[in-house]
């Protein structure tokens, strides 16, 4: 089976979202709306990970207010070309996509492959210190879907 890798954060109202990182700074626009959000900059260390300095904590945003945001690469060494074309994905609409996918787009490459998700949840202990039980948040959304054929591993 191959496998799409998502990392997944939570936001400030408990939506599971897309992103590998804890912050925004490094993939996503959002220093556009430096006077929307400016005063949400933090400083933030998050445990076994990395130190973050005057960046934007997904978990400091409502969902509704990261779909404002769009995604952008976060590497200069990575093409560039789609900058600004998508948003960030609750781990919803990723299913929703994936499943989409499967059922209209058939593989042509190696179609005896299936595909499904790999899902890791980001800074487990950095939510739970927080008050936020992330595997709770995701065992949630994956009983609402029949997901035996789209989920390889969480």
């Amino acid at each position: 089976m191959d496998f799409v890798e998502l990392d997944l954060q939570v936001t400030k109202d408990g939506y599971l979202v897309t992103n590998h990182d804890p912050c925004l700074r490094n993939s996503t626009n959002i220093d556009q709306y430096e006077s929307l959000f400016g005063d949400r900059r933090t400083d933030v260390t998050v445990p076994n990970f990395n130190h973050y300095t005057d960046d934007y904590l997904i978990n400091d945003f409502t969902l509704a207010e990261l779909k404002m945001l769009k995604r952008k690469q976060r590497y200069d060494t990575r093409n560039p070309y789609m900058n600004g074309a998508f948003q960030i994905l609750t781990l919803e609409e990723t299913i929703e996509h994936m499943v989409h996918l499967r059922e209209n787009y058939p593989r042509s490459i190696n179609s005896e492959v299936e595909a499904g998700l790999y899902i890791e949840i980001k800074e487990y202990s950095f939510y739970q210190g927080r008050g936020i039980d992330a595997a709770k948040l995701l065992f949630d959304v994956l009983e609402t879907y029949e997901v035996n054929s789209i989920i390889g591993a969480i």
